[in-house]
């Protein structure tokens, strides 16, 4: 075959095989029309109630639907090989494109085979002219007469099956329960032509316990019956029975107000019977017994409660274990608390008519009981609904209340804190951090202190905060925060606000070395005071105790009289050395103070000079000759020997009263002192606040804030009153001490 006439035959069979397809398009059309059409036969012949059991009208249209395929199937097939053979198809086409009669047919004749005698060029040039004829068109345009028959019997097909559907939609919006019942029967002849068999005969509630007066009723299901008969028999009654109409398959007896067990049974007229079943009253389910036992966590320290009955509203603490344990009137099935949204929030275990349980609750709600006995009933009486509260364990608060802000280090750099904690159930300890932050921004490793505090649930600490050892240098800071952990098993924890600690700056350590001027200066006073006090008392006990040792050596006794001599000794001798020892600790804060200011880089020339020649006064005071005295006093004292300690001690009278006149001296040196830095700090601040003036009226030049201008003005005029008050106060102190140069330098500074 040529390549010409393969072409040719694969059109004619693409034609051909289009017809087909829309053959088989329309044939699935009536196919629907014909399923739709028995459906809705089906729809009109069935009953109200369905098809009637044994029926074989669905097994009918199920074989009226098969045969219609069938024959339809065949018919389709025939029609097919005669209307689209080879002739018939290539006359259709012929016509389609306008082509001689029979040009086509012989076109493809040739194609075949060659006559004896014919040119195969010319056969060739025919088949050819008969593809050109076809080309430029599509299979259904070549399909021409055939193809419109073809397309007509589609559309019939397509009318029938959509007229059919809508009107089997149409009766299934109207009745769908109806086209249900038909449906079945279509799908499942077989079991609609069976010929029925009545189910057995079922009763509700069968076995049952019921509360003793309730009334029973019975509910039948005896579908294909027209009436049962209801049999029973009372304890200690005779027997009797009932027959009760059935209506829709079902059927319903009430035993009145149950009082005994009864006995009863179904039967039907087909010779049907139920088993035997028993109806058993009991008295009502009741609680009779509950006790409820709350465990507290271990860190909250309270003690187990125990409740027996309806438990109150409880409160309780987060990890609280609940017990319970109870007993009812009867045997039970389940026991139960439910919340509010009815969802089972703890199950018991039950053995009999008892019950018990363990709950540790999370969340808080109202508990409603739910009781069930074996018969599935409820209790009449039960406690009163479950109130618990669930309260978390708050996390410890913790405080710095003093300074409780940012504040400068003390001279001595160690800064008294009050750091104040509490906890709902308990602390555990108390944690102290601090680190230093450089003058360049460096921030050092922190160092931290703690305690243990045994669980109080509030404390109050006054740690120190020790920064003499740290090396701390101008402009230096020290930040600090406490930390604090309760005792609940999980350690939670609080940290308190930081604070920071700053360096004094030279205002402030001038400041502070009058303060401390003053302050050594009262406790001077006092010690003169108290020296003074001591010489008498030292100088009367010395002239007493002679007069007594006189009176001793005429009456050889006095053993208790020496007792009482020796103890009054000792205690002269421990004042003295308590006086001693106080000057030797403000010594001490004057060589703290200056070592500070020197490592501060703030000691002024005049300051230093002051401190040195107040410690050299401090270290004078206490005097060799006065330690001497001392010494051998306690001497006397260990050797019992009072005649020498007596002496010492009317000696030590004397260097006592010297050494309250060297307090007396650096009483008003100190007071002095104080009164010349408070001068130089005095003087320092005018400074301060003259510049400060300078700077505001250089600022305020250059905006025009006439308001800010006077309120600044006048702020700067009362400090300044305040400072010309002030300097005229420590002109006259000055004035009374002689230091009249002095007083000149505060005119010229006030100038």
């Amino acid at each position: 075959m040529s390549p010409v006439g393969a072409r040719l035959r694969a059109r004619v069979e693409g034609v051909r095989n289009h017809l087909v397809r829309a053959v088989g398009v329309a044939a699935l059309s009536w196919a629907a029309a014909v399923i739709a059409g028995i459906l809705v036969l089906a729809w009109l012949l069935v009953g109200a109630n369905g098809w009637r059991p044994g029926s074989d009208v669905p097994a009918l249209l199920d074989a009226v639907i098969v045969l219609s395929f069938a024959v339809g199937f065949l018919l389709v097939r025939a029609a097919v090989r005669r209307a689209f053979a080879e002739a018939p198809l290539a006359s259709s086409m012929e016509r389609a494109v306008g082509l001689p009669s029979g040009i086509l047919k012989g076109a493809l004749e040739l194609s075949r085979a060659t006559p004896r005698g014919v040119s195969e060029s010319l056969a060739e040039r025919a088949v050819s002219g008969a593809v050109r004829g076809l080309e430029g068109r599509d299979a259904h345009d070549l399909s021409g007469s055939l193809g419109e028959r073809v397309a007509r019997w589609s559309r019939r097909g397509r009318g029938a099956a959509s007229g059919a559907i809508l009107v089997l939609v149409a009766l299934t919006v109207a009745a769908p329960g109806r086209t249900r019942n038909a449906l079945a029967g279509v799908l499942t002849p077989i079991a609609t032509a069976t010929d029925p068999v009545l189910p057995p005969l079922s009763v509700r509630p069968g076995d049952v316990e019921v509360l003793r007066g309730m009334d029973v009723e019975l509910e039948v299901s005896a579908p294909g019956r027209v009436a049962v008969r209801v049999a029973w028999q009372a304890a200690g009654d005779i027997a009797r029975s009932e027959r009760v109409e059935v209506v829709e398959g079902r059927a319903t007896h009430t035993f009145r107000t149950v009082a005994a067990t009864i006995e009863y049974r179904i039967d039907d007229d087909e010779g049907g019977s139920t088993g035997t079943y028993r109806i058993v009253p009991v008295d009502p389910l009741f609680v009779s017994d509950l006790v409820v036992t709350v465990a507290y966590p271990a860190h909250t320290g309270i003690p187990m409660d125990e409740y027996r009955g309806d438990p109150p509203p409880l409160r309780l603490p987060l990890g609280s274990r609940l017990s319970f344990e109870g007993r009812t009137s009867r045997a039970l099935s389940s026991v139960s608390l439910v919340d509010s949204t009815g969802t089972e929030a703890l199950g018991f275990g039950v053995q009999g008519s008892t019950f018990e349980a363990e709950w540790t609750p999370r969340q808080g709600g109202s508990f409603e009981w739910d009781f069930r006995d074996q018969a599935g009933g409820s209790a009449e009486i039960q406690p009163e609904p479950l109130e618990v509260t669930v309260v978390p364990d708050r996390f410890p608060a913790i405080a710095i209340s003093q300074p409780g802000r940012d504040t400068v280090m003390p001279l001595n750099l160690r800064q008294p804190l009050l750091i104040e904690a509490s906890d709902d159930y308990g602390l555990l300890g108390v944690e102290l951090v601090a680190y230093r932050v450089t003058s360049i921004g460096e921030r050092m490793e922190p160092v931290s202190q703690g305690f243990q505090v045994g669980g109080q649930r509030a404390i109050f600490a006054r740690p120190v905060l020790d920064l003499t050892r740290w090396g701390l240098l101008p402009g230096d800071t020290v930040r600090y925060y406490a930390r604090v952990i309760d005792n609940n098993p999980a350690a939670q924890s609080a940290v308190s606000a930081e604070y920071v600690l700053r360096m004094p700056e030279a205002a402030q350590l001038r400041r502070a070395a009058e303060e401390a001027f003053e302050g050594v200066a009262e406790k001077l006073e006092e010690l003169a005071a108290e020296a003074e006090r001591q010489a008498m008392a030292n100088r009367d006990q010395a002239l007493e105790a002679q007069s007594q040792a006189d009176q001793q050596e005429a009456s050889e006794a006095g053993s208790a009289e020496d007792f009482e001599e020796r103890e009054e000794l000792q205690r002269s001798l421990e004042d003295q050395q308590a006086m001693s020892a106080e000057v030797d600790s403000l010594r001490a804060e004057m060589e703290a103070m200056e070592q500070l200011l020197e490592e501060a880089g703030q000691a002024d020339p005049e300051l230093r000079r002051q401190l040195e020649e107040l410690q050299e006064m401090l270290e004078r005071m206490t005097g060799d000759e006065l330690q001497q005295r001392m010494d051998e006093l306690q001497d006397a004292l260990d050797q019992e020997n009072l005649d020498q300690a007596n002496q010492s001690l009317e000696e030590m009278a004397g260097q006592q009263e010297e050494f309250r006149q060297r307090l007396e001296e650096a009483l008003e040196r100190f007071k002095r002192a104080a009164l010349e830095q408070d001068f130089r700090a005095t003087t320092t601040e005018a400074e301060e606040l003259a510049q400060q003036e300078q700077a505001l009226a250089d600022a305020l030049e250059q905006e025009d804030q006439p308001e800010i201008r006077a309120s600044q003005q006048e702020e700067l005029a009362r400090q300044a009153e305040e400072l010309g008050q002030r300097m005229e106060d420590l002109q006259e102190r000055l004035a009374e001490q002689g230091e009249m140069d002095a007083a000149e330098g505060v005119q010229e500074a006030r100038e």
